[in-house]
């Protein structure tokens, strides 16, 4: 075997290697290894970090409950960054909504967003 074959195969390894760590990486080691945010707070992070949920999200003392989020791949090759959310299951605030949010080249994004918020409970 010749060394540029040895050399193709080791890259084609590799890139299989790398690919599969990507795709299932946990998103519990996401967000635990993500810069601290005074007061934010996240917790029973499950799934991946393609589709997943936190049981509970709190901002200093406001209670956001469960959130769930489903990666769009195919927005990672425009180079952009977009999450479908959905948050509010369990909220002490009575807050609910659904959206995209993102990063970009041009930065953070927020698009087709709803917010509800419960007064009655």
């Amino acid at each position: 075997m010749s060394i540029k074959k040895i050399f193709l195969y080791g890259f084609l390894l590799l890139s299989v290697f790398v690919t599969s760590v990507v795709v299932h990486l946990p998103a519990k080691f996401v967000v635990d290894n993500l810069p601290t945010i005074r007061g934010l707070n996240i917790s029973g992070v499950q799934g991946s970090l393609w589709q997943g949920r936190a049981q509970k999200v709190s901002f200093q003392q406001y209670d956001f409950g469960q959130i769930t989020w489903d990666l769009q791949v195919f927005k990672l090759f425009t180079g952009k960054a977009e999450l479908n959310v959905r948050f509010g299951r369990n909220s002490e605030l009575g807050l609910t909504g659904r959206g995209i949010v993102g990063y970009g080249f041009s930065g953070p994004m927020l698009k087709t967003f709803s917010l509800l918020f419960l007064l009655l409970r």
